[in-house]
């Protein structure tokens, strides 16, 4: 059974809450509502700790968990798939020209 919930408590969860659904970064939500980016992030951590916040977040990442296939396997494959944190997949052919144009437009999915 969790302890009763504070006002200053919900406040910061409330936020917390909204910085998440919100499309801005914490930093910018925080500037926008004028909080204290500081207590802002010190807020989530405690109120994890103390389950309100459900089980840790997963903290986002500009890196992938990659796994490759050995290079005999890969010269018999007419394409590459890759495959999103979100589910989408995407086929590439395996001969890429221009990969960084390609790992660019990955990274704007």
């Amino acid at each position: 059974m969790k302890s009763k919930i504070t006002l200053k408590q919900q406040y910061w969860l409330d936020h917390i809450l909204a910085a998440k659904k919100s499309e801005l970064s914490f930093a910018d939500y925080a500037k926008q509502h004028q909080l204290n980016i500081k207590a802002l992030y010190n807020w989530r951590k405690l109120l994890q700790k103390k389950g309100l916040l459900g089980t840790a977040e997963h903290k986002e990442s500009a890196f992938l968990k990659v796994s490759s296939l050995p290079t005999n396997a890969l010269s018999n494959r007419t394409s590459i798939t890759v495959t999103l944190p979100n589910g989408v997949r995407i086929d590439i052919p395996s001969i890429i020209s221009d990969l960084p144009q390609l790992i660019q437009t990955l990274v704007k999915l």
